[in-house]
Parts: structure tokens; C-alpha cells; sequence
């Protein structure tokens, strides 16, 4: 009884001090005090928070009170992605489709915009906003290209994430692999 009475103490207590870290961060962006927003995000991502890890990707993607460095962003964005963060894989996809800081891939932005939406990745404010990125995305491909795009495997899109593009041949051979299904079969789920 006393171990899981402890236990839901330390829990209890760790939940605060994250919440107290959530709402300082909030504090300071909203004064200007970028610096603090920066450190306070920065401590909840090393403990693995993936919405302060989008926070500080978002800090640097539009410059908010840092020098604008996409590599740094794509770096906090990859990490929340590899938490399955629906912000994650959709400003990711926002890079890729504008080729800010990486390639112009648009086939890759838009099998992100419609995992996230497929997925049910994220809050509504994050579908409402894939669903757009995805709008915007569609009228910068051709049909004959997002029909491409849906044959691509997730296990492929995924991966060129992960790798930023970076493939070997065995990984490129993912893109169509008869044994992973296309990503337009997630709309079958």
C-alpha cells in the first residue's frame, strides 16, 4: 500500500511540475520573453513532452525570438514524429511541400497530410490543419501523381522521414512493396 501510495505521489508531482513548465513557456512567449519560452520548452522536451518539442520546432520554422534555422526545427518536429504527434508529421509535411530547409517533395507531403488525417493523428486543430495543408498540396500535384503518391507504402514514407531522404536501395524499395499496403488503403481502416 505505502509503494503505490508513493508512486502516485511522484506521479502526482511530476504532473504539476510539467503543467507549471507548460504554462511558464506560455508566459513567456506571450510577454516576448522567447529566451525563457525557449528554456522552459526545452527542459519539457529532454523529458520527452512531444508538444514542447513542436513548440520549439515551431519556434524555429517561423524565427519566433531565434534565429530561424529549419534544420533545427525539422530536428524537433522529427522527434515528436517519432512519437506519433499528428503536429509532427504535418509540419514536417509543410517543409517537404514548400522545400524549406529540405527537398520540395510534394508526394511525401501529402502522404503525410493524409496519414495524419487517416490516422486520426492529433487533436481537431491538427486534422482541421492537415485537411488544409493537404487542399494546398493537391493543387500543386497532378492527379496522375497523387494517384502515385497513394500507391507509396506508409512503411516507405515513414522511413524517408526518419532518413530525411536518405535511402539505401533496399529502403527505396520500399516505396511500393507488395508486402506493406499503399497508404491509400488506410482509408479501408
Amino acid at each position: 500500500m505505502r509503494t503505490i501510495l508513493t508512486t502516485l505521489i511522484a506521479v502526482a508531482t511530476l504532473l504539476c511540475q510539467s503543467q507549471a513548465g507548460v504554462q511558464e513557456a506560455v508566459a513567456a512567449q506571450k510577454r516576448g520573453d522567447f529566451e525563457t519560452a525557449r528554456r522552459e520548452y526545452q527542459a519539457l522536451a529532454a523529458k520527452g513532452d512531444d508538444k514542447a518539442m513542436i513548440d520549439l520546432g515551431v519556434m524555429y520554422h517561423t524565427g519566433a525570438g531565434v534565429k530561424q534555422d529549419y534544420s533545427l526545427a525539422m530536428d524537433w518536429y522529427l522527434k515528436a514524429f517519432k512519437k506519433g504527434n499528428g503536429d509532427g508529421y504535418s509540419n514536417i509535411g509543410v517543409m517537404y511541400r514548400d522545400g524549406l530547409g529540405v527537398e520540395t517533395n510534394r508526394p511525401i507531403a501529402y502522404a503525410l497530410f493524409f496519414i495524419v488525417h487517416m490516422r486520426g493523428l492529433g487533436s481537431d486543430s491538427t486534422q482541421i490543419r492537415a485537411g488544409r495543408n493537404l487542399d494546398k498540396t493537391v493543387k500543386l500535384m497532378k492527379q496522375a501523381e497523387i494517384e502515385e503518391t497513394l500507391k507509396m507504402t506508409e512503411k516507405y514514407v515513414l522511413t524517408f522521414v526518419e532518413k530525411r531522404g536518405k535511402l539505401d536501395e533496399k529502403e527505396q524499395a520500399l516505396k511500393f512493396a507488395k508486402d506493406h499496403h499503399p497508404i491509400k488503403k488506410l482509408s479501408d481502416l
